[in-house]
C-alpha cells in the first residue's frame, strides 16, 4: 500500500514542485460470478497498462488488484491522495472491472434515474453497500477540484447493458457489467458522471465495454477501451507531440465507429462524444495528464516509449482479417482457408483469430450452392455492403473478396506509416483549406503546392463514422494524379457527416530517383480498382523498404 504523509510535507517544503498521484483498479474474477466463461479476463491487464502510461507522465500510482481491490482498500486509498495532492497536481482514479446501477438515493422508489456504481472486489449478487457509488467518485473530485487539484477519472466498464451469449464473436462477448435482481427493472441516468475534472468512459451509461485478446500468441486478453487509449497516447508521443485528449480519444472513437457499424461491440461509444470534446477545449483539448517536457524526458522514458510503440506497430503492422460463420461447425475449416489465403496472396494482411481485435470482420454463409462472404463498406464507397460467391472460400476470395481485401490492406498500411513514421522527403510540400470550419452540405477547397512532380494520395476520415477512405485518386477524376506545382481541389461535406471532424491527409511521393510508379486508370471505372492496387502496392513496398521518399500534411476541418 502506497502512503502519501510523506508525500505531502515535501510537498509543503516545495509548493511549487507539482506531483501527479493515481489510484489504479483492476477487478477480473468477482465470487458471485460462478460461470468461468462470464468471468472478465483483461481487468488486470488494462490496469499494468495504465500504470506503465502514467509512468511516462511521472505519476506515483497505487495500483489495487484481486483481493486488494476491496471497497475499503478503495475509498481507503482515494482518500489519502486526496490528503496528499495540493493545487496544481493531477490526480487520476483508474477503474477496469464491471459497473451495475443502484437507486437514487434521493428518490428511492423511482424507477428511472438510477445511479452508476461501481463493482469492487467484494461486491455481491444481492448487497448494495459494497459499491462505489458515482456520487462517492465525485464528491472526491469536487474535494481536489476546490484545491486546485487537475483530476482526470477512467472508466473501463459499463452500468446497464444487455448480457449477450454469442460466443465465437470477435470479442468476448460478456459487457463489462451485471443487474441484480433487485435493480433489474430500473432505467440508469444519462449522465454517468457529475463532477468536475477530466472524465473518460468505455461506454454511454445504457453502452457495454468489452474485452478482447491482445495478444493471440500469449492468450492475453484486454478491455478493448484501455488498450486502444493507451495506443493513441503512446503513438502520439512517439510522434514527438503532446497529445490532447480531443487527440487520444479521436483516434479511440474513430476505430471503434467503424467496427460498431458491423455490428462489433455493439453500444461500445467511448464518451465524452467528439462534439462534447471539441466544445470544451479549455479541459479536454489540453495535454492529457498534464502534458510532457518532450525535450527533457530521461533516455529511460524514451527507451520505455519507443518499446512500447514498437510492440503497437507490430501488432497494428497489417490488415487483421476476422471470419465470423453461422454455423460454427464451419469456422475451422474457413479460418485455415482464409489463413493460407493471406500468407500467400497478401503480405500486409493476417488473420485474427476469435477474440482478436479486427480491421474486417468476413461474415460467412453457407448457400446451396456454396458460400456467401458479406463485408461493409470499402475504400472508395463506405456504405456499400458487398457480397462475394464461390462454391467454397477459396473460390470466394478469386471473385472478389481477396482483391477487396488486398486493397483495404494497402489503404490502411499507407494511412499507418504516414500516421506514425517520420517524413523522408526534404522538400516543402503545402496543404491548404479556404475554410477551417463547414456545416454539412458545405464545398471547400483544398490548396495543394508541390516544388516537383509527385504522386498524390488523398485519405479521408470522418469523425462521424470513423471509416477511413481514398478521397484521391478516384475514377473520373479531372485531374491526373502526377502534381507539379499548385492543384486546387474541391470537396462536400456530406449530409451524413455528424458534428465533429474531416482529417484529410494527403500524402506526396516524388516520381523521380526511386522505383517506377505505375499510372492509374481514372477513365475506366472496371479497370481502376485493379490498377490501383498495383500502384499501391509498388508505393508501400517501397516505403517500407526506404526507397521511396515520402511526405505528409493532415488538415482537420471542423463539421459543425
Amino acid at each position: 500500500m502506497r502512503r502519501y504523509g510523506l508525500l505531502l510535507a515535501l510537498a509543503l517544503s516545495s509548493a511549487a514542485s507539482a506531483d501527479r498521484f493515481a489510484v489504479l483498479v483492476g477487478v477480473d474474477k468477482y465470487s458471485f460470478i460462478t460461470e468461468p466463461t462470464r468471468q472478465l479476463q483483461g481487468a488486470e491487464t488494462d490496469t499494468n497498462l495504465m500504470k506503465r502510461m502514467l509512468d511516462l507522465y511521472g505519476f506515483k500510482s497505487t495500483v489495487l488488484l484481486r483481493s486488494d481491490a476491496t471497497r475499503k482498500r478503495i475509498v481507503e486509498e482515494m482518500s489519502l491522495l486526496s490528503k496528499a495532492a495540493k493545487s496544481g497536481d493531477e490526480a487520476v482514479f483508474y477503474f477496469s472491472g464491471r459497473g451495475t446501477i443502484q437507486p437514487n438515493v434521493e428518490a428511492p422508489n423511482n424507477k428511472t434515474d438510477f445511479e452508476p456504481v461501481l463493482a469492487p472486489f467484494d461486491a455481491s449478487a444481492t448487497a448494495l453497500d459494497p459499491d462505489i457509488r458515482m456520487r462517492r467518485i465525485e464528491d472526491w473530485a469536487k474535494q481536489l477540484d476546490i484545491r486546485g487539484v487537475h483530476v482526470t477519472i477512467i472508466l473501463d466498464c459499463s452500468f446497464q447493458s444487455l448480457t449477450r451469449a454469442e460466443f465465437g464473436r470477435q470479442y468476448h462477448p460478456i459487457p463489462r457489467s451485471f443487474q441484480r435482481p433487485s435493480t433489474a427493472a430500473g432505467e440508469v441516468r444519462d449522465k454517468i458522471y457529475d463532477g468536475p475534472g477530466i472524465f473518460l468512459s468505455a461506454a454511454p451509461s445504457r453502452g457495454a465495454a468489452y474485452e478482447w485478446l491482445q495478444n493471440s500468441a500469449q492468450g492475453r486478453w484486454s478491455g478493448a477501451f484501455t488498450d486502444q487509449l493507451v495506443n493513441s497516447v503512446v503513438a502520439g508521443l512517439n510522434r514527438g507531440e503532446n497529445p490532447s485528449y480531443v487527440d487520444a480519444m479521436r483516434e479511440v472513437q474513430a476505430y471503434f465507429k467503424d467496427k460498431v457499424r458491423a455490428d462489433y461491440m455493439p453500444g461500445l461509444a467511448p464518451q465524452p462524444d467528439m462534439e462534447a470534446l471539441l466544445n470544451d477545449q479549455s479541459g479536454y483539448g489540453q495535454p492529457v495528464f498534464g502534458g510532457l517536457d518532450l525535450a527533457a524526458l530521461p533516455a529511460d522514458s524514451k527507451v520505455a516509449i519507443a518499446a512500447m510503440e514498437r510492440l503497437r506497430v507490430e501488432r497494428e503492422k497489417r490488415l487483421r482479417v476476422a471470419v465470423e460463420v453461422e454455423d460454427p461447425a464451419l469456422y475451422d475449416k474457413a479460418a485455415a482457408d482464409m489463413t493460407a489465403y493471406l500468407k500467400s496472396k497478401i503480405p500486409n494482411a493476417e488473420f485474427a483469430p476469435t477474440g482478436a481485435p479486427p480491421d474486417v470482420i468476413v461474415h460467412l454463409k453457407k448457400t446451396e450452392k456454396g458460400f456467401d462472404a458479406s463485408v461493409k463498406g470499402d475504400d472508395l464507397d463506405k456504405e456499400r455492403v458487398q457480397t462475394f460467391s464461390g462454391k467454397d472460400l477459396g473460390k470466394t476470395l478469386d471473385a472478389g473478396l481477396g482483391a477487396f481485401l488486398d486493397l483495404r490492406a494497402l489503404v490502411m498500411r499507407l494511412y499507418r506509416i504516414t500516421a506514425t513514421e517520420q517524413p523522408t522527403w526534404k522538400n516543402e510540400f503545402r496543404m491548404q483549406s479556404d475554410k477551417i470550419a463547414v456545416s454539412r452540405g458545405d464545398d471547400f477547397i483544398l490548396g495543394l503546392t508541390s516544388p516537383e512532380e509527385a504522386m498524390l494520395f488523398v485519405l479521408n476520415r470522418d469523425d462521424a463514422d470513423g471509416v477511413l477512405q481514398f478521397a484521391f485518386p478516384q475514377p473520373g477524376a479531372p485531374f491526373a494524379q502526377k502534381l507539379n506545382g499548385s492543384l486546387q481541389m474541391g470537396g462536400r461535406i456530406e449530409n451524413d457527416t455528424s458534428t465533429g471532424r474531416l482529417m484529410l491527409r494527403a500524402i506526396v511521393v516524388p516520381t523521380k530517383g526511386g522505383p517506377r510508379i505505375p499510372d492509374v486508370d481514372m477513365k475506366d471505372p472496371v479497370k481502376f480498382r485493379a490498377s490501383l492496387i498495383r500502384q499501391l502496392r509498388t508505393v508501400v513496398e517501397a516505403l517500407e523498404k526506404n526507397q521511396l521518399p515520402w511526405t505528409a500534411k493532415t488538415i482537420n476541418i471542423r463539421v459543425r
